[in-house]
């Protein structure tokens, strides 16, 4: 698979990377310019894909956590289980439940918090 290497000279930069998708949908909104046939200007990219980029893929981490010369502030990482600072990985079985869905009989089923669950979360499977 491939990878990216995102580097920051500052923090300004670095909190416009870890935007929320409906943050990145309005700035692409804002700068993106409509093309007369009205179909999207971008073939292959939106905020749901951007979000995809701003953390390693589990196969990635597990790859880099591996490896004999890591740091120990990333080792701590790697034993957390989180992509970057700030985010809480949390069990699926505690926070969701899978359940038929309470808006009709033809609505099928979905996915339901049990729980509140914390902001900058994760949740591993």
């Amino acid at each position: 698979p491939w990878s990216y290497l995102v580097a920051f000279k500052d923090y300004k930069s670095r909190a416009a990377w870890f935007r929320t998708a409906p943050q990145i949908q309005i700035e692409l909104r804002k700068r993106l310019v409509e093309t007369r046939s009205g179909k999207p200007v971008l073939r292959y990219f939106d905020a749901a894909t951007m979000i995809g980029y701003q953390l390693p893929s589990k196969a990635q981490e597990t790859v880099h956590c591996r490896k004999e010369d890591v740091w120990e502030d990333e080792w701590n990482e790697c034993n957390e289980l989180i992509g970057h600072h700030g985010i809480h990985n949390l069990r699926a079985s505690e926070y969701l439940k899978v359940g038929k869905s309470g808006l009709g009989d033809s609505a099928g089923r979905g996915l339901f918090a049990t729980k509140d669950i914390p902001m900058d979360s994760a949740i591993a499977h």
